[in-house]
């Protein structure tokens, strides 16, 4: 698969000024379509096959550091954009330097982003993945990585089959308070 075929929705474009404004007044979004079904089909079956390693997370609270309180699964992947090799390569890609940061950046009015955060200054995407319990503690994305703060962070949904009796909420703690569930192929 190639860059240029992980391109959004032709309903999605035609929606870019309503999104635009959304974003302008709450900071974040919600695009429950943003991928052709079987371009996303495609590339998360693909994101499935990554090797996705155990992670203990332990906040950190003052000076003491508690005991472990949860945990989760992770996959880290730094993609060549001038050669994506896979399905998920060519998400990356189109996410940073394709269609779809054309999108993003569109939406958001930030026409100079750029994701390069790898060992070697290429983009990387962090998969997660959370077993029965599993969850990631509150947080900041408001985040300095090499030198430049972070502008837009952004979350898609890859699992195809969910149930909201599993809980799996995306949950935005600031103003306005804000919890969506997971929805295969959605962008937050």
């Amino acid at each position: 698969m190639r860059t240029s075929e992980i391109v959004p929705r032709s309903g999605v474009l035609d929606r870019i000024a309503e999104l635009r404004e959304v974003y302008a007044t709450k900071y974040r979004i919600v695009i429950d379509d943003l991928l052709p079904t079987e371009v996303a089909a495609t590339v998360a079956e693909d994101l499935r096959r990554q090797p996705f390693v155990p992670v203990v997370n332990v906040p950190i609270e003052g000076r003491r550091r508690p005991p472990p309180r949860f945990w989760h699964h992770h996959a880290i992947l730094e993609v060549d954009p001038r050669a994506p090799r896979s399905p998920v390569e060519a998400f990356v890609s189109s996410l940073t330097c394709g269609p779809l940061r054309d999108l993003v950046a569109a939406i958001t009015a930030h026409h100079d982003l750029f994701n390069r955060l790898g060992k070697r200054g290429r983009p990387v995407l962090v998969a997660h993945a959370y077993p029965r319990g599993g969850y990631l503690e509150e947080h900041t994305d408001d985040a300095i990585d090499n030198g430049a703060r972070r502008a837009v962070a952004l979350v898609w949904h890859a699992s195809t089959c969910w149930e909201a009796s599993w809980g799996g909420q995306l949950r935005f703690t600031g103003p306005p308070e804000q919890s969506h569930a997971p929805c295969f192929g959605a962008l937050h």
